[in-house]
């Protein structure tokens, strides 16, 4: 055993003396023309520049040079996204107009109401001057004595302008259907359509909120699959120079240097469409949230600590808060108004009754619609939370493990130059050369973990705004 610990540490001494030596004939083999070089950077315009980072010439040429020409930069947190959206946005716009023509429809509703109810008060004043005044008159004992005739003259003239006002306002009096509603109905549908709206505000703000919030980590997971595409495609440039290095000096078959470089070439493709996907993901945000689009943007992630869901406690928050549930419950409200309007001065049987009568039983079966739907969708939320939040803790330090596995692939390759040579074999040392296909395979698992990681990242900060939604909370 110990011999073969000897013969093995001899066999590495030879193997790097070999390399040593042959240094000197891969700087030679890498200036020589006509030895069949590929030179990456000819070929395909990237190169390692003195930092051991990708200098991309095609793609600054393609891509850099079109990307914020202004120069400026926005730094945002989630809540400032929130906050442009709410002053820019044409939707909350237009919502603001529909809250200002139902507050004018109210206040006319209001102000027919009033006049209703003041010409039934005026009335009723009226009528109990009137029984006053013919009490009076009743009292004069002959409307001929020379001494009563003025009272009397008085009187009648006095009933008689009672009489003519009160006949004016007939068709004022809430005696009927049609007034009460006027008077008591249709300023109560106005002022519930009022707050119906604003309520549509509400909703249209949460809806704008949460497409917001989407965009915004849309923004980030994409800028993070950019970065992660942009460090596989480095390790791509680098594995294909060693491979081409390799090669050039007889160490290795063209066919290995023309999968490291094709690999290369992968990335780098892989790379501008991460890009192209990182800028339309920030073009969707700044116009959701009305920014100039030739603006940088610099997103802080979002941190939401203070979230400790309790489903029964949530539950019953949303069902009180949620304005799905808050606009059925007004509507009911107007729809039992409008049937005992329509109680008091119809009777069963009439159309306006029996409509009335079913306006309330649809009224109710929305607001139960509403309840069952706010309970599945919380109930949902609470799942999908608890789910990526499982996940995201699963894969905790697995990008690290990746990237260890990757680097050992790397350096085994380097170390041993992926040789599957003769003398290795006959030294008992082939485990000590990694392979081409390895460090690719290695290199590619890293990126699809990385990429994994930064989804379930996503869909966790997602479904925590989306479950703060489903409570009625908001962000």
């Amino acid at each position: 055993m110990a011999y073969q610990n000897r013969r093995r540490k001899t066999a590495i001494i030879l193997l790097v003396i070999l390399l040593c030596g042959l240094t000197a004939g891969i700087s030679m083999a890498g200036q020589d023309n006509n030895s069949g070089n590929y030179n990456l950077s000819a070929f395909s315009g990237f190169a390692l520049n003195g930092t051991g980072n990708v200098k991309d010439t095609v793609y600054d040429r393609a891509y850099g040079t079109t990307a914020n020409k202004s120069g400026k930069v926005r730094k945002l947190t989630l809540q400032e996204a929130v906050n442009l959206a709410m002053e820019n946005h044409p939707e909350i716009k237009a919502i603001s107009q529909d809250v200002l023509m139902r507050e004018q429809d109210f206040e006319k509703a209001h102000y027919y109401a009033d006049k209703i109810k003041d010409a039934e008060d005026k009335a009723e004043y009226g009528e109990d001057m009137l029984r006053l005044l013919r009490e009076q008159l009743a009292l004069i004992p002959d409307p001929n004595d020379p001494a009563y005739k003025p009272t009397y003259d008085y009187l009648t003239a006095q009933i008689a302008e009672i009489e003519a006002a009160l006949k004016e306002a007939e068709p004022y009096r809430i005696d009927n259907y049609e007034n009460a509603k006027i008077a008591y109905l249709y300023e109560k549908q106005a002022e519930t359509g009022l707050k119906i709206t604003k309520l549509a505000e509400k909703v249209v703000r949460q809806k704008i909120s949460l497409l917001v919030s989407k965009q915004y980590f849309d923004a980030i997971k994409y800028r993070k699959i950019e970065e992660v595409k942009k460090l596989a495609y480095e390790r791509a440039v680098r594995q294909a120079e060693a491979a081409q290095q390799s090669y050039e000096v007889g160490f290795r078959p063209k066919d290995d240097f023309l999968l490291a470089r094709a690999q290369a070439e992968l990335m780098k493709a892989d790379y501008q469409k991460a890009s192209m996907e990182a800028e339309n993901a920030e073009t969707e945000l700044k116009a959701t949230i009305g920014i100039d689009q030739t603006v940088k943007l610099e997103l802080a992630e979002w941190k939401e600590d203070s979230l400790r869901p309790d489903l029964e406690r949530d539950l019953k928050q949303g069902l009180e808060k949620r304005l799905e549930i808050q606009k059925a419950a007004g509507e009911l409200e107007v729809a039992k108004l409008g049937f005992e309007i329509a109680q008091k001065y119809l009777g069963p049987g009439t159309v306006d009754y029996e409509q009335a009568k079913i306006g309330v039983a649809k009224a109710e079966i929305e607001l139960n619609r509403q309840k069952t739907t706010v309970e599945k969708e919380i109930r949902e939320a609470y799942q999908n939370l608890r789910s990526t939040s499982l996940m995201k803790e699963s894969v905790t330090g697995t990008v690290e493990k990746a990237r260890e596995s990757a680097s050992i692939a790397e350096y085994r390759y380097r170390e041993g130059y992926g040789i599957p040579s003769p003398i290795l074999k006959a030294l008992n040392a082939e485990d000590l050369a990694g392979t081409t296909v390895e460090v690719l395979a290695a290199e590619e698992k890293l990126l699809d973990i990385e990429e994994k990681v930064i989804e379930i990242n996503y869909s966790y900060n997602l479904a925590k705004a989306n479950y703060l939604f489903s409570i009625g909370e908001g962000l």
